[in-house]
């Protein structure tokens, strides 16, 4: 119970401190620069499980499911700012370039993907061809996402390397 504790307690202040610290653009070392990375993705990933809870509300029309989904967009647009807006960390744009196509990604799902995934949940009648679309957009999200995460993970660790610091695997 006290891991737990621990863990939400470090959760809670990552967060915090991403909500905080919008368009940061000084570090004090390497892991806080690749720490600032991992909080603006961690904001995201919430955007991304607040935008799943939407699409499964059945009290919402399509129109307050596309407004949510605007407005979600705006703040993942927010956090892929955020990074395009850090400079490089002494001399190296590595990390950097390579989370900003991950970002990017992002916001690309929100403004589009999810676009077209809510306009297939919303057509009548419902056939098999909307539900193998919707498959599909799903299945394309996260074979991209994860392509694009394993390259994150390898610059994080090369990063890491080159600037004398240990990844936490959590």
């Amino acid at each position: 119970m006290k891991k737990i504790v621990v863990l939400f307690f470090v959760v809670l202040t990552t967060i915090a401190s991403a909500q905080d610290n919008p368009g940061k653009t000084s570090f004090v070392d390497g892991a806080e620069y690749n720490n600032y990375i991992i909080d603006q993705q961690t904001l995201i990933g919430m955007y991304f499980d607040e935008f799943g809870k939407t699409l499964v509300d059945t009290t919402l029309t399509k129109d307050q499911i596309h407004t949510k989904r605007m407005e979600l967009a705006g703040k993942v647009k927010v956090c892929s700012n955020n990074i395009h807006n850090m400079p490089p960390w002494k001399g190296n744009s590595s990390l950097r370039d390579t989370a900003i196509i991950l970002f990017d990604f992002y916001c690309n799902v929100f403004e589009f993907r999810y676009k077209k995934l809510v306009n297939c949940y919303f057509v009548e009648p419902f056939t098999e061809d909307e539900s193998a679309e919707i498959d599909g957009i799903d299945i394309s999200i996260q074979e991209d996402e994860d392509r694009l995460l394993d390259n994150l993970i390898l610059a994080q660790e090369n990063f890491a390397k080159k600037f004398g610091f240990v990844l936490n695997p959590e």
